[in-house]
């Protein structure tokens, strides 16, 4: 696949997923952010890795999947505004949030 359909793609799956929580009132990105960024103490920040970890904990993906790893990193890569190969909270409430704006997710303290 091309790269340009993957970024597509994966644009597509950004939006969907923007309408979805648009609908949910009981979802919080902060709270979300804050389940992803799993480690002791908490970085502040996901990269692939991290997301990774977290598919493969889930029994989402196996220990070798390579394909979704890909797919990982568009999106780590459509978050990161700053390029610093890591996606902070608000990159990533900015990124996934319904509004331009999110409150939701600045009320997050991370240990």
């Amino acid at each position: 696949m091309e790269t340009w359909d993957l970024i597509a793609i994966t644009e597509r799956s950004i939006e969907s997923i923007r309408r979805r929580l648009q609908r949910k009132s009981d979802f919080s990105l902060g709270d979300a952010f804050d389940q992803l960024d799993f480690g002791k103490p908490k970085s502040g920040y996901l990269t692939v890795l991290t997301i990774r970890e977290v598919f493969v904990r889930f029994g989402l993906l196996e220990e070798n999947g390579h394909e979704i790893e890909e797919d990982i990193q568009l999106l780590i890569n459509r978050l990161d505004s700053n390029r610093d190969g890591k996606v902070g909270l608000d990159e990533f409430c900015t990124g996934l949030s319904p509004q331009s704006t999110s409150s939701q997710c600045f009320n997050i303290v991370h240990n």
